[in-house]
């Protein structure tokens, strides 16, 4: 049997990792949720900062006493169960996430506590006042929905929007734009329809001038939405982004900087005239060029859009910014 003690908060790569491991008749894939544990009682909840090392212990011994193994064979600090093969995948994206905490006695407390350090200054506030209306964070995907279809209309809405956790999941991916990887399994916007068209020339892979024809019908919305409206309703709904950053671990940062900084990474992306040459070493295609595999995820995006479409992406993305962020004097 393989363990996965699930946080709820795993990068793609742990998940493709963990399902490469557990193939074939002699593995048997056991998950043990922390959120269940939680709401079923077996674990307190400890809030967003907790230790993830902490609170995934107690759903282990759950998790192992699901799969009938005897409790004796467990040991603190071996990685490996007498009598079976039995992998514990903490997970990486835990891991970071919860800071990484190493399994050492704690040092003693100082005398004096070091003064704490001072946020970063906010450069782009942004000027809120909650009326009464402001649906809770849990409670939002709907009033924001709404919002968006008064604006895009409802068809697009639910041809485009991943409806779940919407405000959560639109600031986990701007976060992960300028980022190599993105987590997809938490995007806000269903994925773009068909593959990656590719003209392929003998040995020679490029991205085909075809393939921003999959974007035409998002890049037709984008085009006709008022950047404006977009800005406004991002505003009205502020406190509950800024609420889901400081979730994510960002406790004494601001989120409107963040997408400042990450319109400004997106508005650096090179445009290129040219066919982008590919490679294709495994599965997946790479860039011949080093500085575009170096780029970002978001950067990557824009690249295999087209420069037509990246370009009407951009304009909206500046609009964006001259909307939310600080004016300059």
């Amino acid at each position: 049997p393989v363990m996965h003690v699930d946080t709820g908060h795993n990068f793609p790569e742990v998940i493709e990792f963990r399902d490469r491991r557990v193939t074939g008749e002699d593995h048997k894939l056991i998950v043990a949720s922390v959120q269940e544990s939680i709401n079923s009682g077996r674990v307190p909840d400890p809030g967003p900062f907790a230790c993830g090392r902490r609170i995934g212990l107690p759903c282990n011994f759950v998790g192992t006493r699901s799969a009938k193994l005897e409790a004796q064979d467990l040991a603190m600090n071996k990685p490996v169960i007498a009598g079976g093969a039995v992998v514990v995948l903490l997970g990486l994206g835990a891991w970071w996430y919860f800071g990484g905490e190493p399994a050492v006695e704690l040092a003693p407390e100082p005398e004096a506590a070091a003064p704490a350090a001072e946020p970063p200054a906010i450069k782009n506030p942004v000027a809120t006042a909650d009326d009464g209306t402001l649906p809770a964070l849990d409670a939002s995907d709907q009033p924001l929905a709404d919002a968006l279809a008064a604006l895009i209309g409802q068809p697009s809405v639910q041809q485009f929007l991943i409806p779940k956790d919407l405000i959560r999941h639109i600031v986990v991916t701007i976060d992960n734009l300028p980022r190599k990887k993105l987590a997809v399994q938490l995007r806000p916007v269903a994925a773009t329809p068909g593959e990656l068209a590719v003209t392929v020339t003998g040995d020679t892979y490029a991205v085909s001038p075809g393939n921003a024809a999959r974007y035409l019908p998002f890049m037709k919305v984008v085009d006709a939405t008022d950047t404006q409206a977009v800005a406004a309703i991002y505003l009205r709904f502020y406190p509950l982004f800024q609420q889901a950053y400081e979730a994510l671990g960002y406790p004494s940062q601001y989120f409107n900087d963040r997408l400042v900084e990450v319109i400004d990474h997106l508005l650096a992306t090179p445009e290129l005239t040219g066919p982008i040459q590919l490679a294709r070493p495994s599965v997946m295609y790479v860039y011949t060029d080093p500085a575009l595999e170096a780029l970002s995820s978001g950067q990557k995006t824009l690249l295999r859009m087209g420069p037509e479409n990246a370009r009407v992406i951009k304009a909206k993305l500046l609009e964006l910014k001259t909307a939310v962020a600080a004016k300059k004097p």
